[in-house]
């Protein structure tokens, strides 16, 4: 779909005013692309790409999300809805899934992460009958502006009664503040 790349940008970029943190990360098989705007102290919203060429297959990941989010001393928390559609060389699924995560402050300038998201049969279509998204990350400030990780990832779905993965790998990534 040749869309999808000019709808992106446009999501990526409308808002950027109300922009909070672009994200990039990569690896030999994976780039991602990433966008988070504060709606206020208790939301956000995102949206991502993720390309990967993992195990013989090309697959596109875009999804968005509405996240709430509660923060208590170096922790921070959050819950939400990520629609997604997940796109192979054979393959389209879409749907919305459901999750979490955290991030705490091990001290001002180390942080550690992770979220994971699951989408069940009944809240996705196409050719898959889930979806998961899991990521852990540990990361340092090297700016007030501007961090870099190390991060694990993994995300597939069930596909013909096998589970498929998209990815599962490290990558590496920097996090830009923009306000």
């Amino acid at each position: 779909m040749k869309l999808a790349p000019v709808a992106l940008s446009a999501l990526l970029f409308s808002t950027y005013s109300n922009a909070d943190t672009v994200e990039l990360s990569l690896f030999s098989d994976i780039v991602g692309l990433g966008y988070k705007a504060n709606i206020n102290n208790a939301y956000s919203a995102n949206v991502d790409f993720t390309h990967s060429q993992y195990d013989n297959l090309d697959s596109n990941l875009f999804k968005g999300g509405f996240i709430a989010k509660g923060v208590r001393d170096n922790l921070t928390g959050y819950v939400g809805l990520e629609p997604f559609w997940l796109n192979t060389e054979h393959t389209d699924t879409y749907g919305l899934s459901i999750g979490g995560g955290a991030k705490y402050l091990i001290t001002p300038e180390f942080w550690a992460a992770g979220d994971i998201y699951y989408a069940p049969d009944i809240i996705v279509g196409g050719d898959y009958d889930n979806y998961y998204n899991f990521s852990a990350k540990i990361g340092y400030n090297v700016l007030p502006h501007a961090s870099v990780y190390l991060g694990y990832q993994t995300y597939g779905g069930k596909f013909a009664g096998k589970n498929r993965e998209m990815y599962n790998g490290i990558k590496l990534g920097i996090n830009f503040k923009l306000r």
